[in-house]
């Protein structure tokens, strides 16, 4: 009994170098993908950050008032756990 097994047309030199950037850009990019931080990873440092510096009381210190400073616009940001004044000066 005969088998007939079908062969493919052979590859050229050119193809074969183009296939192996391919699988190796793919396994390049694969791992910087999983290298990085997701932003709820990111969210958790800052958090953790966070509660450092809060813990730490006493790290705003006010100086001499300055009467010749003047300010155009004050804004006031919340966000959850945090509160920032943002202040334009002239």
């Amino acid at each position: 009994m005969r088998f007939s097994y079908y062969r493919p047309p052979p590859v050229s030199h050119t193809m074969r170098v183009r296939r192996a950037l391919l699988v190796a850009g793919c396994g390049v990019l694969t791992v910087a993908m999983s290298a990085c931080e997701s932003t709820e990873q990111e969210s958790a440092r800052i958090g953790r950050e966070g509660r450092q510096l809060v813990a730490a009381s006493g790290n705003l210190q006010l100086g001499a008032l300055n009467h010749t400073v003047r300010v155009s616009d004050v804004t006031l940001l919340t966000g959850s756990l945090k509160a920032d004044v943002k202040a334009k000066a002239l």
